[in-house]
C-alpha cells in the first residue's frame, strides 16, 4: 500500500489521539478535544471509504461530513460539559445534518437507495423522538417546572 491509499490515516489517527488524550486527562475544561476528535475520526473514516470505494461515492456520502462535528459535540455533552444549552445546540445540529442527508436523498439523488432509506428512517425517528420529548416536557421545560 502506498501513501496514495493510506493518507486518510493523517486525519484518522489525530482524531483517535484527541480521544485518548481526553480519556487520560478527564477534565471538563479539555472536553473541546472531543469535538476535534469526533470530527477528525468521522472524516477519516469517510475519506477511507472514498479512497477504497472511489471518489464518485462522495456525492452520496457528503452528509456524513456534517455528522463529524455533531458526533464531537455529543461526546462533549455526554463526557464533558453537561449544559442544557449544549444539549439544545446538539439537537439542532443533529436535526440539520440529518435533514440535509435525508432531504438530499429525497429530492433528486438516485442511486444508493439503501443509504437514502437509512437517512429517511433516521430523520423520521429523530423527529418522532423530539416530538415525544416535547410532549412529555422532560427536556424542554424550565428547571423548576418539570412535569
Amino acid at each position: 500500500m502506498s501513501i496514495a491509499t493510506l493518507w486518510p490515516l493523517f486525519v484518522l489517527v489525530p482524531g483517535l489521539l484527541f480521544h485518548v488524550v481526553y480519556l487520560v486527562v478527564r477534565k471538563p475544561v479539555w472536553s473541546w478535544l472531543l469535538v476535534l476528535g469526533g470530527s477528525l475520526t468521522v472524516w477519516g473514516v469517510v475519506f477511507f471509504l472514498n479512497t477504497f470505494g472511489g471518489w464518485d461515492s462522495m456525492s452520496y456520502l457528503w452528509p456524513l461530513l456534517l455528522l463529524g462535528p455533531v458526533l464531537g459535540f455529543w461526546e462533549m455533552y455526554l463526557f464533558g460539559l453537561r449544559h442544557r444549552y449544549l444539549l439544545g445546540f446538539n439537537l439542532l445540529l443533529t436535526i440539520l445534518s440529518l435533514a440535509f442527508g435525508g432531504g438530499y436523498s429525497l429530492f433528486g439523488m438516485k442511486g444508493l437507495n439503501a443509504v437514502s432509506d437509512v437517512w429517511d428512517v433516521l430523520a423520521g425517528g429523530l423527529l418522532v423522538a423530539i416530538g415525544t420529548a416535547a410532549l412529555f416536557g422532560k427536556f424542554f421545560a424550565p428547571k423548576g417546572q418539570q412535569r
